[in-house]
């Protein structure tokens, strides 16, 4: 099986910094597991696929695995000189980040994974 050029990065990724890769067929969100949240690399989706419920599919997942590993947080950052700064700003937001920080080089988010126990 030949992998395709996001799959052999992704493999980069894992074997040299620990990485993780949620693939999509129009874009990925990267992502490390830490010892209290899950930290979020990066997010791109295909500029004609935007805006389509992908980027929060993949934030769903991200938030899916963080639970089963009962860790409390997801973070992310924003990069201050990034293009899409106010269009990934107002997604995390709208997705219940919260900013947490800010410093010269990004904006830092946070949200809260609550664990819902169901009752029988």
């Amino acid at each position: 099986m030949q992998q395709t050029s996001l799959t052999k990065y992704a493999n980069y990724l894992k074997e040299k910094a620990n990485i993780e890769l949620i693939e999509h067929e129009y874009g990925f969100v990267s992502y490390s597991i830490l010892s209290d949240h899950v930290y979020i690399h990066d997010m791109f989706i295909d500029k004609d696929h935007r805006r389509k419920g992908i980027g929060s599919d993949l934030l769903k997942q991200i938030e899916i695995i963080a639970w089963a590993k009962k860790i409390k947080y997801v973070l992310s950052a924003v990069q201050i000189n990034s293009n899409g700064l106010h269009e990934a700003l107002l997604a995390q937001m709208l997705k219940g980040f919260k900013i947490i920080g800010a410093d010269q080089k990004e904006i830092k988010l946070a949200k809260e994974i609550v664990w819902e126990v169901q009752e029988e």
